[in-house]
């Protein structure tokens, strides 16, 4: 039978209802999960040990990245040869992860990368929008790490503590660090035209671009997963997407991201 318009809006009132309860919930879940919190004042707190590398970097095109949030520590920035990276997640609660990667070098020692929110808001010069900084950490295992010891000794970073799981095994490098790209159905996930040394340089060289042209942390599409498996991809050559592609996908549109 048709609808009439009194029917129509009353229909559309209560759909209307549906969708907001749920973007609340998932706001609710997503931003207010009381360890996203207790971690993310942790995660800040070790920022202030240790002290950025970055000194006298220059912005290219996006003057708003905060460059006291590109956290080298004490990661060497030399001509080591890479030999391979993995991708490791633990769980942040039932539906959200954070993931990593962890860098290889041939002189048996990783390095390992991760972004997040810094909690630090800022308003962006094209848009005009309030966004949160990333921030970037690199961490210096003066051992490999590996499948069988990750779990160990990743666990004093204050957003992997909960359940961990390994998401891409370590995989061999290639000849060059490609550029960033998104993962794509048709195309390569990884930009042959942009070359960096596979070298402790050549990762330095390429964090920095990313941050710059990244600055901007967003929970479901600039977020910790997109960073990893780019820089996954980015060293393989490999065209893998992120972990939680598919749930960020559906949620996205209710987050407004």
């Amino acid at each position: 039978l048709p609808i009439c318009a009194d029917q129509s809006f009353e229909v559309w009132q209560i759909t209307h209802l549906h969708f907001m309860m749920a973007r609340f919930l998932m706001v609710a879940i997503v931003a207010f999960n009381p360890r996203a919190w207790a971690v993310r004042e942790l995660a800040l707190a070790d920022a202030g040990l240790e002290a950025s590398s970055s000194q006298n970097l220059t912005l290219s095109d996006n003057e708003t990245a905060s460059w006291d949030l590109f956290r080298w520590g004490r990661c060497p920035v030399e001509d080591e040869a890479i030999v391979s990276v993995a991708e490791y997640c633990a769980d942040l609660s039932p539906v959200a992860m954070h993931c990593l990667a962890v860098v290889n070098l041939e002189k048996n020692r990783s390095l390992v990368l991760e972004l997040y929110g810094s909690g630090k808001r800022t308003k962006t010069k094209e848009m005009g929008k309030i966004e949160e900084l990333a921030v970037v950490f690199c961490h210096y295992e003066r051992q490999p790490v590996t499948d069988d010891n990750f779990g160990e000794l990743l666990n004093e970073l204050p957003l992997f503590g909960g359940h961990k799981r390994i998401n891409h095994r370590p995989k061999p490098a290639s000849t060059f660090i490609a550029g960033y790209k998104k993962a794509s159905w048709t195309e390569h996930s990884y930009n042959e035209t942009v070359r960096y040394p596979m070298t402790a340089r050549g990762l330095y060289a390429w964090v920095h671009d990313y941050f710059g042209k990244h600055p901007y942390y967003r929970v479901l599409s600039w977020n910790c997963q997109k960073f990893s498996i780019g820089l996954f991809n980015a060293i393989t050559h490999s065209d893998h997407w992120t972990a939680q592609a598919t749930l960020a996908s559906i949620a996205r549109p209710l987050l407004g991201q």
